[in-house]
């Protein structure tokens, strides 16, 4: 996992066409939250943490259906992500937090 710096994930995928690649959730939250109004922020982390709490990832994807139909109107830019994108996020979070998990 790491920090991201623009052109690093096709410089890796080049170079080790088989490496895994994950951003660094802390930046991904923030990178979300940066959307979204003081008011709501701690409802909106509550939320997206049902998706990296989810057992699974039938259920994380699942979660973060319900994020997105719940803030998207109001957020469109926090939840404006691209498919890919938001599968990359979803996968991260959750098998980040799932991978922890199993080693502790």
């Amino acid at each position: 996992m790491i920090v991201s710096p623009i052109g690093i994930k096709e410089a890796i995928a080049t170079a080790f066409p088989n490496t895994e690649y994950r951003r660094c959730i802390v930046h991904q939250v923030r990178n979300t939250l940066k959307y979204v109004s003081d008011k709501d922020c701690k409802p909106f982390a509550a939320d997206l943490k049902t998706i990296y709490h989810a057992p699974t990832e039938q259920k994380a994807i699942e979660a973060r259906e319900r994020v997105t139909e719940k803030w998207e109107e109001k957020y469109p830019r926090a939840m404006n992500l691209g498919t890919q994108r938001k599968r990359e996020l979803l996968l991260s979070l959750w098998i980040t937090i799932f991978s922890f998990h199993c080693l502790c």
